[in-house]
């Protein structure tokens, strides 16, 4: 470790200068700066901004040693501890958890859940739960669980239904709702619908497409304001189960007209679903995923936009043979400061080039091309992220003389530096 973080570290900063600086750093590298002597663990342990990432895991049979720091820990991850449950109410009990992360916990009985729910409720604020309780039985009464403070509640099963969602019934006051799962029982329907209509703070809603026509069947009001909405991809339906998805979609859209802010579609989308997207007046953020089905690519690729003044960041994944998609989606954005595409090549490239000079971030999964832009394309670039490319590409950078390449040429350049093509 540099021996400039030997001394104290309000040696030269103050407090919120020091803090604001270490966090820039990953976990690990705080985890190894507050190492380096007792002054620096303090110091980090007793901020709450710099301790919000660090995670303790449980152990499996014996208590945490630090658990009984005087750290401000605040995010405890459990990961399946199936048959540990003495240890995980100990651990629960040690100390008021803000954050909590809970990994593949499959084989708990309903009983079991209630009572380490019921250790946590009171000081909970963040609340993640992934793969869990696929096997506990479904809840068939109030448990009496309120959760007063949970302001984000994540549910996410891959492959089985989420139970037990029913606990969650009293929630009240939530910011962020994500539930991924491929399916509920009618009672999770009911809770999962209690929590849209009541939850009047909501702002940040995440569904899986299986989930998302059950619930919205009956065109049911959200009371609050979302600003960001994402539809995820979790298995394929018949034809007939986008053409209600996308009714419901279209009616979720004009809810929140007036308040969406990001859109992430990782689903099929049609004509129509894009066309309602781009008339939204605060949207800044938009990803859309679902270019990818043959059909919907043919009718997209005659799509008329409304101009959006307001767009400023495009992730958009398209075949190969739908470059005209994305001229479309860039010309009706005009401001555009970050785009991600899949695949581009050089007349794309120079289309974007030309029609959104304010870019500065530019993230591309495959470029198509051997030769970059050799004039003043991309002056304003900052940040660029290529994946893949030709290797001709590479070949024919390597050729010249860096000191005249183009801006976006040496761009590229420190791709390759950082791949270790090139070594300086």
């Amino acid at each position: 470790m540099d021996k400039t973080f030997k001394g104290d570290p309000l040696e030269y900063f103050p407090y919120e200068i020091s803090e604001k600086i270490l966090l820039y750093l990953p976990v690990k590298n705080l985890m190894r700066v507050s190492a380096v002597n007792s002054l620096w663990y303090d110091f980090i342990g007793q901020s709450k901004n710099l301790m919000k990432n660090v995670k303790v895991k449980m152990q499996r049979k014996a208590i945490n040693p630090t658990l009984t720091s005087t750290r401000n820990y605040e995010t405890l991850e459990i990961n399946n501890m199936d048959g540990c449950m003495d240890a995980i109410y100990e651990q629960l009990k040690s100390r008021k958890w803000s954050n909590i992360i809970i990994n593949d916990m499959t084989f708990l009985t309903t009983e079991q859940a209630v009572k380490l729910f019921s250790l946590i409720q009171e000081s909970v604020k963040s609340l993640d739960i992934r793969d869990c309780f696929l096997y506990s039985n479904i809840v068939n009464k109030n448990h009496g669980l309120m959760f007063p403070n949970l302001k984000i509640f994540s549910a996410t099963t891959t492959e089985y239904s989420f139970k037990l969602i029913e606990l969650f019934q009293n929630v009240r006051h939530l910011t962020q709702f994500d539930l991924i799962s491929n399916g509920l029982s009618v009672a999770g329907f009911i809770t999962a619908n209690n929590i849209l209509n009541t939850n009047e703070k909501l702002e940040i809603l995440s569904i899986s497409n299986t989930l998302f026509n059950p619930l919205f069947i009956e065109k049911i009001t959200i009371p609050s304001k979302i600003k960001k909405l994402s539809l995820l991809h979790d298995s394929y339906h018949e034809d007939g189960y986008y053409d209600k998805y996308y009714t419901n979609l279209i009616s979720l859209l004009h809810q929140h007209s007036d308040s969406l802010e990001t859109i992430i579609i990782d689903e099929h989308v049609n004509e129509d679903v894009v066309k309602v997207i781009f008339k939204l007046p605060k949207l800044k953020h938009l990803k859309i995923t679902g270019f990818t089905k043959p059909d919907v690519m043919d009718v997209c690729n005659d799509l008329k936009l409304t101009r959006n003044t307001s767009i400023e960041e495009l992730d958009i994944l398209v075949g190969p043979k739908s470059y005209k998609i994305i001229k479309t989606m860039i010309v009706a954005a005009p401001n555009l400061n970050s785009l991600s595409v899949l695949f581009i090549n050089s007349k794309t490239l120079k289309f974007i080039s030309q029609n959104s000079p304010n870019l500065r971030k530019l993230s591309i999964e495959y470029l198509n091309i051997a030769y970059l832009p050799r004039d003043d394309a991309f002056k304003n670039l900052e940040h660029l992220d290529v994946q893949n490319y030709k290797p001709s590409l590479r070949k024919n950078l390597l050729r010249k003389n860096f000191y005249a390449l183009s801006h976006f040429e040496k761009l590229m350049f420190l791709i390759l530096i950082r791949q270790k093509f090139v070594h300086i």
